[in-house]
């Protein structure tokens, strides 16, 4: 997963999601749960709401770069993350997690979906997770936010989507995301 570029953007094309609300609805879901492992945990937002609801979070996150941003926004003390992917994820001395959380279309960058959710299973007691399904992609899509815009433009082949994403209001940044719509 690449967020290179498009990193110092994320927070601001997401701050108005109700993350506390969404913490709130897998508190309710889990009310046993107390050790969480999330899936890609990108800037942090999720994962200090998770705090806030009573989990003691891990996060893995793949991209340097978000895990910068997080850093940058004052969330990288929440966080306790650790760089990698699901799949080089180890429990090594740990006991399974309470929950793994895999949010959004997180699954949906992973080609092996059955592998991943088998892996999810492996450390974890209870595994929840969204995937977006085909009808959910939107194929071109712009979004502005103050002086910050972002356009999405992609097309599909062989059940992936290939998307581009162009930002700017602070600089000018092109990136790229293929997703395997499962």
């Amino acid at each position: 997963m690449s967020f290179i570029n498009e990193a110092r953007y994320y927070d601001i094309f997401h701050k108005n999601k109700d993350y506390q609300a969404e913490a709130l609805v897998i508190r309710k879901k889990f009310p046993k749960a107390k050790t969480v492992l999330e899936i890609c945990s990108g800037t942090g937002l999720m994962t200090v709401e998770l705090k806030k609801v009573g989990f003691v979070v891990t996060g893995l996150e793949p991209s340097h770069e978000m895990i910068h941003e997080a850093g940058q926004n004052g969330r990288i003390a929440e966080k306790g993350v650790r760089i990698g992917t699901l799949e080089e994820f180890d429990l090594m001395k740990h006991e399974k997690f309470d929950l793994v959380l895999a949010l959004y279309d997180v699954l949906n960058y992973i080609p092996d979906f059955e592998g991943a959710v088998n892996k999810m299973h492996t450390l974890g007691k209870n595994v929840y997770y969204e995937i977006w399904p085909k009808q959910v992609v939107k194929l071109f899509m712009y979004k502005s936010v103050g002086k910050y815009k972002r356009i999405r433009l992609g097309f599909e082949f062989r059940k992936k989507a290939y998307l581009w994403y162009l930002y700017w209001g602070d600089g000018f940044v092109v990136d790229f995301h293929k997703l395997y719509m499962h």
